[in-house]
């Protein structure tokens, strides 16, 4: 909690370190939850520390990983609009399309506000016209993932398994 707590005090690049490093201490302890917001919120913070999208996009994924099941679903929805946008501001468009397809009409679970569907549907119809390639190969995916659903989509940026205690490997020497 120090760790999170000093965050505050800090560039957006130094927060999305001590967050993550909270997050490595808070997966340690067996407390998954807890360290899935901290990877969320270190995320956002490399998010808006700019230059550190693939730092983003690795939070956002290991956050997503852990939330499953159905009390989580606007979490998961959070999650998903968050790796939508960083994937498409990476240029990763055929990705990005399939989780802002994911996100339109929700139901069940996560609720996504009609302000937010419309600019998912901007964010679709700007990839199938300025890269109709990606969308493509969006649509072949959803087409081949019909019976696996978002959990397909889901398992495609989720960490291999052991990423996670590879990443972590080296902070306690470093705290």
């Amino acid at each position: 909690d120090l760790l999170a707590s000093a965050s505050s005090h800090e560039t957006p690049l130094g927060a999305a370190v001590l967050l993550e490093q909270s997050a490595a201490h808070y997966h340690r302890a067996g407390m998954v939850r807890k360290y899935a917001f901290h990877m969320l919120m270190a995320g956002h913070m490399f998010r808006s520390a700019g230059g550190q999208e693939r730092h983003a996009f690795r939070c956002f994924a290991a956050s997503l990983y852990v939330y499953h099941g159905e009390r989580w679903g606007e979490l998961r929805s959070h999650l998903r609009s968050a790796l939508a946008a960083q994937l498409y501001g990476m240029g990763r468009f055929a990705l990005s399309m399939q989780f802002y397809a994911k996100l339109i009409g929700m139901t069940g679970g996560g609720r996504v506000s009609v302000r937010s569907q419309q600019k998912f549907l901007n964010h679709i119809v700007n990839v199938c016209k300025d890269h109709p390639t990606q969308a493509l190969v969006a649509i072949d995916r959803m087409n081949n993932n019909k019976n696996n659903g978002i959990l397909a989509l889901d398992m495609a940026v989720a960490p291999r398994e052991g990423v996670i205690e590879d990443v972590f490997k080296g902070f306690a020497d470093a705290v």
